[in-house]
């Protein structure tokens, strides 16, 4: 069950949605989000230039397999990031790709679409797999404006292999950046870098409640249950429409102030869980970036 839409501007310019559905409703709701996505694009343009993302997004796009009103040669499939591993490796996001969604179609389909896929050649060094991977996306897409990324969300905010501090967080020359210390294993990878991502007609992150950590801006020194308090009006607004097993997992991710002790130590307890949860202090950098 779809629970709200919120439409704001960042800057004035980026109109961004957020809309947050149950888990059991993330597939259905993602898939109508493509093919909406895929009838401007097609309309417009006559392709549909699409990235994706590894993890738990992959499973997800299962659904499109059953739409009659698909035409598969007109997609042309990119990744976000890709781990720097043979295409039939375990961690290879292509495989997952392939085992949620390919095996799904007909043969004549996966043949056509296998064609338009591409993926990366783990065979030379990565930054050279890099260059490749860049220089054949402007072969395909001259524009480099992709119809859209679909991108996921780790738990330290990290998306593509752009990780919290690192360096490839400021790159603005390369389209497609390789990386040999990615804080996550596999330590190799290749990734989409801001400057692409911007040039996108739309970019959807698609994120679970178990990844969600939630901070307070700023708080009243009262109970949780006082009508003054911000948690208890995001309980009222938020938690409240989620199932209990998603509620569960998520009231463990939100810190909440403690009014049992003095304010001034009530602060100081919140900075220390907050260093304690987030080392990096980086409150979704890269994606508030990207936006903006």
């Amino acid at each position: 069950t779809l629970l709200y839409t919120i439409k704001f501007e960042i800057m004035g310019e980026s109109a961004v949605d957020l809309t947050i559905c149950s888990t059991d409703d993330i597939g259905s709701r993602l898939c109508d989000f493509v093919k909406a996505r895929y009838d401007e694009a097609v309309s417009a343009r006559g392709k549909f230039h699409v990235a994706v993302s590894g993890g738990s997004l992959p499973k997800f796009l299962k659904g499109l397999s059953r739409r009659d009103d698909m035409d598969w040669s007109k997609w042309w499939i990119y990744f976000c990031d890709e781990r720097y591993v043979a295409v039939d490796h375990p961690d290879s996001n292509y495989l997952a790709l392939k085992q949620h969604l390919l095996s799904q179609l007909t043969d004549a389909q996966q043949s056509t679409l296998e064609k338009q896929i591409l993926k990366i050649n783990s065979s030379v060094p990565v930054e050279e797999s890099a260059k490749e991977y860049e220089r054949e996306l402007k072969t395909r897409l001259p524009s480099l404006q992709l119809d859209l990324a679909l991108c996921g969300m780790g738990p330290d905010g990290h998306t593509c292999s752009l990780f919290p501090g690192h360096s490839l967080l400021q790159e603005e020359a390369l389209l497609v950046a390789p990386i040999r210390d990615s804080p996550k294993p596999p330590s190799q990878r290749i990734t989409m870098t801001y400057p692409l991502l911007r040039k996108c007609h739309n970019v959807a992150f698609v994120v679970t409640w178990s990844k969600w950590w939630i901070y307070f801006c700023d708080e009243r020194y009262v109970s949780l249950d006082h009508p003054d308090s911000n948690y208890l009006a995001l309980k009222q607004h938020l938690l409240s429409q989620l199932t209990d097993a998603q509620q569960s997992t998520l009231e463990k991710q939100i810190l909440k102030i403690n009014s049992s002790v003095p304010v001034e130590e009530s602060a100081k307890e919140y900075e220390r869980e907050l260093k304690a949860r987030l080392p990096s202090l980086q409150l979704l950098e890269q994606v508030v970036d990207l936006l903006l």
